[in-house]
């Protein structure tokens, strides 16, 4: 017959299957931890790029209370030395309303808060007992009334800066161990990663699509002075041929003056012959128009005026008598515009020998009277077979 265990082996087996049961146990949570930690991270790679970081914050909220069995948990944005609650999930109630953490001051009483503990130290801060812990006696109350037993904050960073910080509650005191804390940090590296990429994607999108819009711009500024270089270039163009057609309307005008000039001279010529053949000897010649101006003249009458040829074709007969003169030759050259032969005595002004008295005579020799010859022979030397 089998000998019965002494009390002593009892104890020491009850023990054994206690810390079997125990280790059992370890394992089961470690292992349900494991598959909550791979279940939010499968969960945060699954969330679309096009949702907006709220919406990842608000889905990593609501998973790691779903997946961990936690009481509530909320992120709080950190600027300027305050903490604000802007996202929460699970048992919140009026847990968070109105509540902002002042934590300038390191000593404040709001910087006792393990949220402020963890921004303020960039490390994990955990209150294991909130029933008894005494850095959390300010919120104690409310907090177990709402049913949770223990804390977590860890800090949040992005690119290096802190930006906040996720805060997790437990039902029950001493949930958050070492091994737990370091998957739950983890998770907020991978929102790091998540949110840095995003970031990074999108100031080079923003980057881009400047650069975009500066060469849109330049487009437009260059296209711009194109069209008006375009449009001076027509205008010059345009211009060009302009002067072109001028220049080419001046050579036919002078082409026509030059035939015209030409036709003068040879007229001029004619007319200096004709002077020739009316006078002989001392007799002085002059070839005006209906108005007494000077359109040629014999080398005796350029010799008795003293004046230069240039001068004496500007000038009109009447110039070169004096004033007694200058209104009965006016009158004869008028008669004789329409045919009728006259005759009078003038006084010429002489640079050469002063006054000096020629008995004058006018008569048309052209159709219309447009072209007069005007003989003066000094007086007392008039041949009576001209009258």
């Amino acid at each position: 017959m089998a000998k019965k265990p002494t009390y002593d082996q009892l104890k020491q087996k009850v023990k054994k299957l206690e810390k079997e049961v125990q280790d059992h146990k370890c394992v089961e949570d470690a292992l349900k931890d494991y598959i909550a930690y791979q279940s939010v991270l499968s969960v945060l790679r699954g969330v679309e790029p096009e949702q907006t970081e709220e919406m990842l914050f608000q889905i990593f909220l609501s998973e790691i209370v779903k997946q961990y069995g936690f009481c509530m948990s909320w992120y709080g944005q950190y600027s300027s030395g305050e903490i604000k609650p802007i996202l929460s999930a699970g048992r919140v109630d009026r847990y968070l309303d109105n509540l902002v953490l002042q934590i300038r001051e390191p000593t404040s009483p709001d910087a006792q808060c393990a949220m402020s503990q963890a921004i303020i130290k960039d490390a994990p801060f955990s209150y294991a007992d909130l029933e008894r812990d005494e850095g959390f006696r300010r919120w104690r109350d409310y907090a177990l009334e709402l049913g949770y037993r223990s804390n977590l904050a860890l800090p949040l960073r992005v690119d290096g800066q802190v930006e906040g910080g996720v805060m997790v509650y437990a039902d029950t005191a001493n949930a958050f161990p070492e091994d737990r804390i370091e998957r739950l940090q983890l998770l907020t590296l991978e929102i790091d990663t998540i949110l840095s990429e995003r970031r990074r994607k999108h100031r080079a999108e923003e980057a881009l699509r400047k650069a975009y819009e500066e060469v849109e711009k330049r487009v437009q500024e260059r296209t711009v002075e194109l069209s008006k270089a375009n449009m001076l270039l027509k205008q010059e163009i345009t211009e060009r041929k302009q002067a072109e057609e001028d220049l080419k309307r001046t050579h036919d005008q002078l082409e026509k003056a030059n035939k015209s000039l030409g036709f003068a001279y040879a007229q001029m010529r004619d007319w200096k012959d004709r002077l020739i053949s009316q006078f002989q000897g001392e007799e002085i010649g002059f070839l005006v128009d209906e108005n007494g101006q000077i359109l040629g003249f014999t080398q005796r009458a350029l010799d008795s005026t003293g004046l230069s040829r240039v001068k004496l074709l500007k000038g009109n007969i009447v110039d070169i008598v004096d004033e007694d003169s200058k209104v009965e030759l006016k009158d004869n050259i008028k008669k004789a515009t329409t045919g009728a032969f006259r005759k009078t005595t003038v006084n010429m002004m002489s640079e050469v020998s002063g006054h000096q008295v020629f008995e004058t005579k006018v008569m048309r020799i052209s159709m219309g009277g447009r072209m007069l010859l005007v003989s003066m022979r000094e007086s007392g030397k008039i041949d009576n077979a001209d009258g």
